[in-house]
């Protein structure tokens, strides 16, 4: 039993891959972390679990958690993501950066933001 504890506490090295994206080329998106993913979801909504300007923004903004430089550092700040920049970007390219993060990160592709409003209500 301790095999699977070991190899659970053991999977802290962040994944990195290649992805293939249309007009830009070859494109390396990083894993999350655990306290990533939550850092990220918790700052989508204010306290009363309402969406934010972040949460309008989310796929922008988790491309820009993912994309990486060859070390697996961020390429983006998340303040690229919403300040209108990524909003000049042709939308093929957001869209395929998007579907590969979603699938690299596992994160669900449509949120179900009522249990986290639901969380942030108690």
């Amino acid at each position: 039993m301790s095999d699977i504890r070991d190899r659970f506490f053991a999977a802290t090295r962040r994944r990195i891959v290649t992805v293939q994206v249309p007009t830009i080329g070859d494109v390396l998106l990083r894993s999350l972390t655990s306290d990533e993913m939550r850092a990220f979801k918790d700052s989508l909504t204010d306290e009363r679990g309402k969406l934010t300007k972040r949460g309008d923004n989310f796929e922008r903004l988790l491309v820009a958690q993912c994309v990486c430089d060859d070390n697996g550092n961020r390429v983006f700040a998340d303040e690229d993501a919403l300040s209108g920049a990524f909003g000049e970007v042709d939308g093929a390219v957001i869209a395929a950066l998007y579907g590969a993060c979603v699938r690299h990160t596992n994160w669900r592709s449509d949120p179900d933001w009522s249990a986290i409003e639901g969380a942030a209500k108690n």
